[in-house]
């Protein structure tokens, strides 16, 4: 293992331990480059379609807070003795924020239930079948990046049928790039 992973990794042990830190750098480090295109072109297309929802403050906040929570959970399932590395936590939360948007959107005013309501989260299910099946991917921490964005998805959608004001905008992307730079600041000396 490389010794960027070894220190800013995912690691369950490490970040049960304490080292939150991890939860977030790890999302900015990728195994190869093929690991980073997949992930840049994921969160070009979903994070650009979140963004146009939410607007562009609260989408990066969003989608960042899906995959540092769902690496979170990842770490407390797996206890120990696992390391992930990678955007695609966030690329699915990034999916299960827009997955919830379209199916409590389509629900809203109903009176009753169609299963075409749900036509979005079985488009979900589709994409996290098909872009996690290479042998090296955590499909756990897809799953659970998929889920928070879900529930972040669902709530933003309970009473929003526009973007917030450009402060607003503003603060949520400010906390969102002041999160990675405390990430960062939090690593060990050396560790890069």
């Amino acid at each position: 293992m490389a010794p960027v992973f070894t220190a800013l990794g995912a690691s369950a042990t490490e970040i049960l331990k304490g080292e939150w830190f991890r939860c977030a750098t790890a999302l900015l480090i990728h195994a190869d480059a093929p690991h980073l295109v997949g992930n840049m072109v994921g969160l070009a297309i979903f994070g650009t379609a979140v963004c146009g929802i939410t607007g562009t403050g609260v989408g990066i906040l969003m989608i960042s807070a899906a995959g540092i929570f769902g690496n979170l959970l990842n770490a407390a399932l797996h206890q120990s003795h696992h390391v992930s590395v990678g955007a695609s936590t966030a690329v699915f939360g990034a999916v299960g924020i827009l997955v919830a948007y379209q199916v409590r959107h389509r629900l809203s005013g109903r009176s009753e239930l169609t299963w075409r309501a749900f036509l979005p989260l079985g488009a979900g299910l589709a994409l996290l079948g098909f872009l996690s099946s290479g042998p090296r991917t955590d499909i756990m921490a897809h799953l659970l990046g998929m889920a928070v964005g879900g529930l972040m998805g669902a709530a933003y959608g309970i009473d929003r049928s526009r973007p917030p004001s450009r402060p607003v905008q503003m603060v949520c992307g400010i906390i969102a790039v002041s999160v990675f730079a405390a990430a960062w600041r939090s690593a060990p000396p050396g560790a890069f």
